[in-house]
């Protein structure tokens, strides 16, 4: 009687959860939502870096990698192999665990797309800036992109209130590093803890790729209206 009269009929059993079907759940699916996306850019660089500078190492390609001024177009595919070409496995060790930490920290600060596109714009840069030291004949190694993602991530958080003091903090300890190395006035370096030259202003060109990117995206996404 209740129904015919327009009440609205109430489920009997209380057991059967309703789920809106715009919100169900899609078992055994990915979750494939913009957010999911976002999350994963970072640290989903970091493992691709990580994976295809051991495939370059793995398959004995390193030299065949490796930056040389040898002018351009000849070049141009150089400045994106140069640091995907570990020179041992200790060094790709070493690079593939800072990757780890960078993805991590990435995580915390919630590095995202723009964050990744930095990285990408600063991973050439870093190695094209190498042009401008005549000492250095040859490189290999990401050492310097290393600096480069310090740096993005840094910018990253000094945007945001939230994180800000950690990015001053990176930003910082960048800072000593490279008074540290003073690649302007040692561009290479014999460190005896590796056990052969260091190219400091790999480092230097890497952390200063890494800067510019990092500005030019946080300013064209401010132009756009985005944080």
């Amino acid at each position: 009687m209740a129904a015919q009269c327009g009440a609205p009929a109430v489920q009997a059993d209380a057991g059967i959860d309703q789920v809106s079907p715009e919100r169900a759940p899609l078992d055994g699916l990915p979750d494939t939502s913009p957010q999911t996306y976002r999350r994963w850019a970072w640290p989903g660089l970091c493992a691709v870096l990580a994976l295809l500078s051991g495939s370059v190492w793995l398959a004995g390609r390193s030299g065949d990698w490796a930056w040389q001024p040898i002018g351009w177009p000849g070049q141009a595919g150089l400045l994106w192999s140069a640091p995907l070409a570990p020179e041992s496995g200790v060094q790709w060790v070493a690079g593939a665990l800072a990757l780890l930490v960078l993805a991590v920290l990435g995580q915390v600060l919630d590095a995202g797309p723009r964050a990744a596109l930095a990285a990408l714009l600063a991973w050439p840069l870093g190695t094209a800036g190498l042009g401008l030291w005549p000492a250095i004949t040859s490189h290999a190694g990401m050492s310097g992109q290393l600096c480069g993602l310090w740096a993005v991530l840094g910018v990253h958080a000094v945007a945001r209130a939230a994180v800000r003091p950690w990015g001053l903090a990176m930003l910082a300890m960048l800072a000593a590093k490279l008074l540290t190395d003073q690649a302007w006035w040692h561009p290479v370096g014999y460190d005896p803890a590796w056990g052969d030259n260091l190219h400091y202003a790999a480092h230097l060109s890497g952390a200063l790729a890494g800067l510019a990117s990092a500005w030019a995206v946080q300013a064209a996404a401010s132009r756009n209206g985005h944080r």
